[in-house]
């Protein structure tokens, strides 16, 4: 009993001592944590700051100093997960507008009520967030309306706002994907039904589309004796592609990614005889495999698993070969 009496008075003098100092240091710490950030509020952050200062004022008995620093250690883990946290949750918080390769040209062919579709095209300006809206309407009319203005970001930074309320009556809104716009109806809902992929617009490379590319390379083989031109040609409009393998047409459709991924679907080609050897095969095999694209000033390269598998030059389409490609105007 005499012994537990003595560790009772012991631990009771230490507490009161202690509680005396934390008196003292409420009056201290405050004053310091302003010479180390100027908030009204500490972030757990800090916690190791104050476990410094605090360390200044405790006195320097062993039991003590170990359990403070067992107390003070437990705290600087809690602190430096709940900052990790704050990280982590900070960078989920990044919208389209701040991870997404947006400026660029989108375009696609819209629902129209009385003609065949309406051409679109939306320019969008990073540096000064200024549109461009084109709008053709197809089998109805050659002339093309072109109107211009600013756009905003909501607040969730996934979606577009023209200023354009005044033409229309409301303004368009667009959710920004990857390399991808989706108009929205004029109450800012995404648009539903059978027509609905038709109000997405695709961005486009401008120095790859509308182009005639003709193949002079194919597997590090020159292209010099085809019994055809073997030319292909990306519209920028409808995301198709079109041209001729050497021998026979093909069609299909096609889509850009990172990286500048080129992806095939869709693919097909008619089925012409055709005497002489021809690059037809190669060709062909490109659309099946994943490859990716670079453009320079005159020339397509096409790329397999980073090596060169097809190289086209940047040409004139020949007279009959020419009745197959629509520029877009």
């Amino acid at each position: 009993r005499y012994v537990l009496l003595m560790n009772f008075a012991y631990f009771s003098h230490r507490l009161h001592y202690l509680i005396n100092r934390v008196s003292t240091i409420a009056v201290a710490v405050p004053q310091k944590l302003k010479a180390i950030e100027s908030v009204k509020t500490v972030s757990v952050c800090t916690i190791k700051k104050i476990y410094i200062l605090l360390r200044q004022y405790l006195i320097k008995n062993y039991r003590m100093k170990r359990l403070f620093f067992m107390i003070g250690f437990a705290a600087m883990i809690a602190g430096t997960a709940s900052c990790g946290s704050k990280n982590k949750t900070k960078n989920s918080a990044l919208t389209a507008k701040d991870t997404l390769e947006w400026a660029g040209v989108y375009v696609g062919i819209t629902p129209c009520a009385d003609c065949r579709g309406i051409r679109t095209a939306l320019t969008l300006n990073r540096t000064d967030s200024a549109y461009t809206l084109e709008t053709l309407y197809l089998d109805r009319s050659d002339s093309v309306f072109k109107t211009t203005g600013t756009f905003t970001w909501n607040k969730a930074g996934n979606t577009v706002i023209l200023d354009n309320g005044k033409e229309n009556g409301f303004n368009t809104q667009f959710i920004v994907g990857n390399n991808s716009l989706t108009q929205l109806d004029k109450d800012g809902n995404v648009i539903s039904g059978e027509f609905a992929a038709q109000y997405v617009l695709h961005k486009i490379d401008q120095n790859l589309v509308d182009r005639y590319w003709k193949l002079t390379e194919i597997n590090g083989k020159a292209v010099t004796d085809n019994p055809k031109e073997s030319f292909i040609t990306f519209s920028g409009v409808e995301n198709s592609v079109h041209g001729n393998s050497g021998c026979n047409n093909f069609h299909g459709s096609y889509e850009t990614g990172a990286g500048n991924s080129l992806k095939f679907s869709a693919m097909a080609s008619t089925k012409m005889m055709c005497i002489k050897e021809s690059t037809e095969k190669e060709v062909l095999e490109l659309f099946r495999a994943e490859v990716s694209y670079e453009v320079t000033a005159d020339a397509l390269i096409i790329k397999k698993a980073e090596k060169v598998a097809a190289r086209f030059v940047l040409s004139a389409p020949k007279k009959e070969e020419s009745t197959g490609i629509t520029p877009v105007k």
